[in-house]
C-alpha cells in the first residue's frame, strides 16, 4: 500500500456465533489514508481458533465498534463510545423460598483493558428497578445470597464518553418446594424440593435405619443438591475404604447399582463442606445406612434442575475426596 496514513485502534466486540453461542474477540486496526480499516483479530470458539480479516469503513468501524480512541499509542486506549456489557451466568436458577440460597454470578465478554471503565453489580426484586449491590465492582463475579426471586446484571460505564452497557440478566426463581424425607417415597419427580432425613427438618434420624429415596428431573435436566447442612455420625477416619457409623451414600442414577458418586459423613462447617451434587442424566438416588447407636439431626438440603456438568467423585484428587467426605 502507499501513503499509508496508519492509526491503530483496539476494538472489543461481542459476536453471536451459531446456535445462541456468544464470544468476544479482539482486532488491531489500521486506518488507511483511503478511510478504509484492516483489521486482523484472532477468537476461540469452542477450542478452535479462528483468524478473521475484516475490510469496513472507518466510520463505520468507529461509530459501531469502536472502544477506543483514535490515538497512536494502542497500548493506552481508552475507552470511546459504548461498552460492551457481556454475559451473566448464575450458579443456581432456581431455589425454595425461604430458604437461604448463597449464589455465585459471574460475568465474561464484556469491555476490559480499556481506561476510564469501571464495573457495578446491579440486583432487581423485579427486573424493573436496579439497586447497586455495594462493594461488588468485580466484573469477574459475586456471591449474593438470598431467600427470594432476584435479578442480576452487571453494570459498564465508560466514565470518557458517559455511556452504560449492561450483560445479559440473570435470575434466581425461588419457588414452594414440598418436602421429602428420604423414608417418604421411593421416587421423586421435581425440579424443586427440600430433602432431609427421616426426622425432617427438625427431629433426628434413628438407629438402625437403611432408606433410600431416589430424584429424577421433572424437566428432563440433569438433577442439583445442595446441602444447608449436614450432621450425622461418623467414625473420625477419611477415605472410602472403612465403614462409617451413619453414612449417606449418592449414586448418579435411578437406584443403588448406578454408579457411586459420594460418601457423606460427618458434620458439616465452614472448614468442612458437602459439595455440591450434580447427576450426568436425569435421576440421581441417596441411600441411608445408620447403626445402633447416636441418634443426630441428619441434613436439610435443596434439590433442583440444571443443565451444568457432574464431577465424578474419580475425577477429584485424593485429597479432594477426603475433604468432601469428611
Amino acid at each position: 500500500m502507499k501513503n499509508l496514513d496508519i492509526r491503530r485502534f483496539c476494538v472489543s466486540y461481542l459476536m453471536n456465533y451459531k446456535n445462541g453461542l456468544y464470544f468476544c474477540f479482539i482486532f488491531t486496526l489500521m486506518l488507511t489514508s483511503n478511510n478504509y480499516v484492516i483489521a486482523h483479530g484472532m477468537a476461540s470458539v469452542n477450542d478452535t481458533k479462528a483468524n478473521y480479516k475484516l475490510k469496513k469503513n472507518a466510520s463505520l468501524v468507529n461509530e459501531n465498534l469502536g472502544l477506543c480512541n483514535n490515538s497512536n499509542d494502542a497500548t493506552a486506549a481508552s475507552c470511546n463510545g459504548t461498552p460492551v456489557g457481556g454475559l451473566a451466568k448464575i450458579s443456581n436458577s432456581i431455589g425454595c423460598r425461604g430458604v437461604s440460597f448463597k449464589l455465585r454470578i459471574t460475568a465474561l465478554a464484556y469491555s476490559f483493558d480499556f481506561d476510564g471503565l469501571s464495573y457495578q453489580w446491579q440486583q432487581s426484586n423485579d427486573g424493573l428497578t436496579w439497586n447497586n449491590l455495594s462493594g461488588e465492582t468485580n466484573p469477574v463475579g459475586m456471591d449474593f445470597t438470598t431467600t427470594q426471586t432476584s435479578y442480576f446484571r452487571l453494570s459498564v460505564l465508560c466514565s470518557i464518553s458517559g455511556e452504560t452497557a449492561y450483560s445479559s440478566i440473570v435470575v434466581f426463581t425461588a419457588k414452594d418446594c414440598d418436602a421429602y424425607n428420604i423414608n417418604s417415597q421411593s421416587v421423586v419427580n421435581t425440579c424443586g424440593a427440600l430433602f432431609y432425613d427421616s426426622g425432617g427438618i427438625n427431629g433426628n434420624y434413628r438407629n438402625n435405619e437403611d432408606q433410600t429415596i431416589t430424584f429424577c428431573s421433572s424437566s428432563g435436566e440433569k438433577m442439583r443438591v445442595d446441602f444447608l447442612n449436614f450432621n450425622t455420625q461418623d467414625n473420625g477416619l477419611t477415605g472410602r475404604n472403612h465403614v462409617r457409623n451413619d453414612i449417606l451414600l449418592v449414586y448418579d442414577g435411578p437406584n443403588v447399582n448406578a454408579p457411586p458418586l459420594f460418601e457423606f459423613a460427618g458434620v458439616m462447617s465452614a472448614v468442612s463442606t458437602v459439595p455440591v451434587v450434580i447427576s450426568s442424566d436425569r435421576c440421581i438416588t441417596f441411600r441411608f445406612r445408620s447403626d445402633n447407636s447416636t441418634e443426630r439431626l441428619g441434613w436439610e438440603a435443596v434439590v433442583t434442575c440444571t443443565t451444568e456438568e457432574w464431577i465424578h467423585w474419580s475425577m477429584l484428587t485424593p485429597l479432594n475426596r477426603m475433604n468432601f467426605m469428611f
